[in-house]
């Protein structure tokens, strides 16, 4: 059987010319399939079937027939008595695949956009905080960073530990001498008083890996 016309059409019209069939007999578009329990049932729905479509002049193919077959395949699918079964030619297929085995990162980027995971997902940490970019300083020493040198070797005058200040616009470098037993208090004195602020001021904005507590 051979078609000029759409699929779809001609999927309409056979539908439409079997349609009291339609409990034993079924059709994709120019393929038609027909069951029955028993085999005189068979003849019997087959010559029912044959006069059907000989009335619209529909013809088929006998190279294409297969008549009397307890299994028929159909869309990749085997389908007998038991019901339907994917061919073993599929599953040939599907095992010969070969999947990639890099794409651990794009499959876990898929997976944090997808909506069931994202609305299924427990969450157990606090929302992330925007970053906060560090702007070019309008003018020397409005912008510092402080680090802490500690445990150094002894000095004369007592001290084993240093903190480094440097500027984000001259980039220059201060050193304030002090001790490992020292209070964020007494650093703080030590900077303000001993020596940045008698020179350059209070900066504005001060950047450390310390704990907010320490300011």
């Amino acid at each position: 059987m051979g078609n000029s016309n759409s699929i779809a059409y001609v999927q309409r019209q056979m539908d439409n010319i079997l349609r009291a069939f339609r409990d034993w007999c079924r059709t994709y578009i120019d393929d038609i399939f027909a069951v029955s329990d028993t085999l005189e049932e068979y003849v019997d729905r087959l010559h029912r079937l044959f006069a059907k479509l000989q009335e619209f002049n529909i013809t088929l193919d006998p190279k294409k027939a297969r008549l009397g077959f307890p299994t028929l395949t159909l869309l990749g699918k085997d389908i007998d008595l038991l019901g339907m079964t994917t061919t073993v030619e599929k599953v040939k297929a599907i095992r010969s695949l070969t999947f990639p085995r890099t794409c651990a990162k794009e499959l876990k980027k898929y997976i944090e956009h997808c909506p069931t995971y994202l609305e299924n997902r427990i969450r157990r940490h606090r929302p992330y905080g925007s970053l906060q970019p560090i702007l070019s300083p309008p003018i020397p020493f409005h912008i510092i960073t402080v680090d802490f040198i500690l445990s150094l070797l002894l000095s004369d005058d007592g001290h084993n530990s240093a903190m480094s200040m440097t500027d984000k616009f001259t980039k220059l470098v201060g050193l304030i001498p002090g001790c490992n037993d020292w209070t964020s208090g007494d650093w703080a004195e030590a900077a303000l008083f001993h020596w940045w602020t008698a020179n350059w001021g209070i900066p504005s904005a001060i950047i450390s890996d310390r704990d907010p507590k320490f300011v």
